[in-house]
Order: structure tokens, then C-alpha cells, then sequence
């Protein structure tokens, strides 16, 4: 044990000082994968390997910042997504170990003013994305928020206190939730005893010599060395693309590669936590019908060509980001970058096959997705306008307008464009319009129409009620 803190630390200093054996073979195949955006004219991103405890390679490509030709390098700090999940899951496996909690505690344990659904929510629910709460973003576009809107962690604690009722029982299935991890920096501040990004630095960041590591928990917080994000504006450029919401502990992180790759090499080599901790966080979810789940702490646990990987991938505004460990071969790679365009996976490939060669499998071919068709159910115009009128969530203080139009069944938000509801069969219908996915309407025992449930992905069957 003592020797394998001490090589952890080892490799650590490594890295805090910069030194590093550069692979110079593999710099060239990235080098050549990258060339396409090495330039002054289009963001950038920056790339990270580390294999046996050393840095292998570690660079920048592109821009940070187009308007002021700013480089993207190792130490520009950008958005790494949800890959801050795994961070923020390490937060709860060390106070875990402490016994300051336990994954199997009540929520509301620390958490008191959230409903009582009748059912427990444990801590490992909220890790594993199988706890039954609304997900925040899919609830936010229902309540009528478009892309871009400023979401606070503020409005995921109200809107969990307002929430009736539960996607699912707790256990019951997996369905990834923002909302679920939102809750977890709240209950590391709740038994840290102090904000979440006081206690992360100080039991984290700090003592990995994350130094370019910060949490956007304000609007329009700076961080030093931070890239702007944007998106093709179709002609060729780009526009800014960003970052208004201030949620904690499901992403929020932004990080320098450089500390990035002290993270990962923790995760191979753990000096802080140890094995007992690594083994937690690489811990698989149960679900309540024994069926085990990819998703462990932050991680997807699972085998890449044939080989054992745990990888998490990360998506704000434009940024982008991808983490991949092959614990078994000592190799681990982060991608970040500021332009959704540039493949990521491609570079994760790449790398792979360099190191791991004839121990992949081959390459899988891509299984056709199989397309659901529907019979059309139409209906008269007559049979349409029983659902016209007015329908209002309790839950989220909303409401949407049905009437029909042309034949068509038609519903609006103040703050969305009208959109088409397309019947598929009875009560049923579908639209496409990023809030609403499928909806079903209820009857009561007249056969009127009394109100309807709406999903959208992550959001499963919330309650209109027709007034």
C-alpha cells in the first residue's frame, strides 16, 4: 500500500513540475488527425496522454479566443461538461470513507425540504441517474425555456421542492438526471459544512495541484486563461456560443488540461483516496430487478474494443470534452476543446490503437438503427378540437394553448413557436418540437377530456391539467 502512494505521488510531482517523456510517433499521427483545425481562423482544443505515470503528450491546436488570435494550449481552462460528474462523485466516495455518509441514506436525511414521495431516494440513486427526479434541463424546456437561457441552481431546488410526482419508483430504471447531481454538490456542502466549491478545492483540487481548476457557480464568473466557446454559423465562421447556467456538481468545472491529467492520473494511480476509493467510484449501479447498469460513479464502466475503460464524455454551450482510462495498460486520455465539430472519439481511437494495437478487437460496423414506423391514425376535425383549450401544470406554473388549425392539432407557449401535435394513435400524438416529445391525454369517466401527460426524454408523463 505504501508503495503504491508513494509511486501515485511520484507520478503527481510529474506532473505539477511539467516534465514528461513526449511519445514523438504518436505526436505525429495526432498532429496529422488535428491538422484540419490548427488554425488561426477556428477554435481549438487540447489534447492529453498519459501512459505507465507519464505524460506522454500533451498539446494545443487551434484558438482559445478568434477575436485576439488567443491559442488553445494545455493551459487554457475550459467547460469539461459532465465530466465533472466523476469529480463531484470522488467528493461523495471521500466523505463515504470518512463515514460521514452513506450511500444508502434518505436524501432528505440531508436534504429535508424535498417532497416525500412516499418513497426513499438514497444517495447512490442520485449518483447512478436512478433516482425518479425530473431532469432539469428537459423540466426548464416544458416550463418554456429555450436553448441558451440563463438556469440557476437555485431553480433546480425549487423545482424539486414543487415536483409531484416521480419518473419512475427509485431504483427502478436507469434515466440520466442533471437534477440528481445538482443534489449531490448540496449534500457535500451540507455535511462539508461549507460551499461546495470551498470543500471540493479544499479536499480535491488542492491536493491534486489542480491549480487551474474553478466551479462556475456565479453568472458571468472569470476564470483566468479561459477560452470562449462557439459554433459554426453555417457560412463558414463562427459565433459565440454560451454558458448561462450556474448549476453545481453536473458540470460547471472548468479546467485546464494540465489538471486534467493530474485528475486522471489519480484515477489510475490514486494518492488521494487510495484503492479503496477508486474501487468505489468504478463500482457499478443495481438495479432493483438485479439487472447492473454501465454507469458507476461519473464513469462509464465497460469494455472498449474488448479492453476495460471507464470514459465519461462532457458538453456545454460549444465546448466539448472526452475522458478515457484503460486502467489495465496504465493509459488514460482527455480531450477538450471549444468547437463541437472536432470528433473527439476519432482522437480516443487513434490513441488506442497506438498503444493497444493487436489487443483491440476489431473495429465494430455500425448496426443500422432501426426506424419505428406508425401507421397513420388520423382523425377528423371534429375528433381534433376535443382537445383543444387550455392546460396548466400545477408543478411548473405553466401552461400551453391547444386549438386546431387546418386540420391540425396545434399547441403554444408564449415563449415557443406554435407547434404541431400528430396523432399516433388513441389519446396519443407526437411532435418535435424539443419540449414535447409524446404525449398521451386523459379521459375521465365521461369521456372528456380532463388533461394530458407529456415526455419529452428525461421527463416522463408530468401532469397539464385542461381548465
Amino acid at each position: 500500500m505504501l508503495r503504491i502512494r508513494l509511486l501515485a505521488t511520484l507520478a503527481l510531482c510529474s506532473l505539477s513540475t511539467g516534465l514528461f517523456s513526449q511519445d514523438i510517433s504518436l505526436a505525429g499521427k495526432i498532429d496529422q488527425f488535428y491538422d484540419a483545425w490548427a488554425s488561426p481562423d477556428k477554435p481549438g482544443c487540447a489534447v492529453g496522454v498519459i501512459k505507465d505515470g507519464m505524460v506522454v503528450f500533451a498539446k494545443g491546436y487551434g484558438m482559445a479566443n478568434l477575436e485576439h488570435r488567443i491559442p488553445f494550449t494545455p493551459e487554457t481552462v475550459s467547460d469539461i461538461g459532465s465530466v465533472a460528474k466523476q469529480i463531484t462523485d470522488f467528493g461523495i466516495a471521500l466523505l463515504v470513507q470518512q463515514g460521514r455518509l452513506k450511500l444508502t441514506d434518505d436524501i432528505r436525511t440531508y436534504l429535508p425540504f424535498l417532497p416525500d414521495f412516499g418513497q426513499v431516494i438514497q444517495v447512490q440513486h442520485l449518483i447512478h441517474h436512478t433516482s425518479g427526479l425530473r431532469e432539469i434541463y428537459g423540466t426548464e424546456a416544458i416550463r418554456g425555456n429555450r436553448g441558451g437561457d440563463a438556469i440557476f441552481q437555485e431553480d433546480v431546488l425549487r423545482l424539486v421542492e414543487r415536483q409531484q410526482e416521480l419518473n419512475f419508483p427509485p431504483g427502478d430504471r436507469y434515466l440520466y438526471c442533471n437534477t440528481a447531481y445538482a443534489l449531490l454538490a448540496e449534500i457535500i456542502e451540507k455535511v462539508g459544512g461549507t460551499h461546495f466549491e470551498t470543500w471540493m478545492r479544499g479536499h480535491i483540487f488542492a491536493r491534486l495541484g489542480m491549480t487551474n481548476t474553478f466551479i462556475m457557480d456565479h453568472q458571468g464568473e472569470l476564470f483566468p486563461n479561459t477560452a470562449d466557446s462557439y459554433y459554426n454559423n453555417g457560412d463558414g465562421g463562427y459565433v459565440k456560443a454560451y454558458d448561462n447556467s450556474t448549476i453545481r456538481g453536473q458540470g460547471g468545472v472548468y479546467a485546464s488540461l494540465t489538471d486534467m491529467l493530474k485528475w486522471t492520473q489519480n484515477l489510475l494511480t490514486p494518492a488521494l483516496g487510495g484503492p479503496e476509493v477508486i474501487r468505489q467510484m468504478t463500482t457499478r449501479g443495481v438495479l432493483n430487478n438485479g439487472d447492473t447498469l454501465n454507469y458507476a460513479f461519473g464513469l462509464e464502466v465497460e469494455r472498449y474494443r474488448g479492453v476495460q475503460s471507464w470514459s465519461h464524455s462532457g458538453s456545454s454551450a460549444g465546448f466539448r470534452s472526452l475522458l478515457y482510462v484503460f486502467p489495465d495498460h496504465g493509459l488514460g486520455i482527455m480531450v477538450k476543446n471549444n468547437n463541437p465539430e472536432i470528433p473527439l472519439p476519432g482522437l480516443v481511437e487513434l490513441v488506442a490503437e497506438h498503444y493497444l494495437g493487436d489487443q483491440l478487437a476489431p473495429r465494430p460496423r455500425p448496426e443500422p438503427r432501426p426506424r419505428t414506423v406508425r401507421e397513420p391514425y388520423p382523425l377528423t376535425e371534429e375528433a381534433l378540437q376535443a382537445f383543444a383549450g387550455r392546460y396548466l401544470s400545477p408543478e411548473l406554473e405553466t401552461w400551453y394553448e391547444l386549438s386546431v388549425q387546418d386540420g391540425k392539432l396545434m399547441a403554444r407557449h408564449f415563449r415557443q413557436a406554435p407547434f404541431e401535435m400528430e396523432p399516433i394513435g388513441k389519446d396519443q400524438f407526437r411532435a418535435e418540437n424539443g419540449s414535447f416529445s409524446e404525449v398521451v391525454f386523459e379521459r375521465n369517466a365521461a369521456g372528456e377530456v380532463t388533461g394530458l401527460r407529456v415526455s419529452n426524454g428525461r421527463v416522463l408523463n408530468l401532469l397539464l391539467v385542461k381548465s
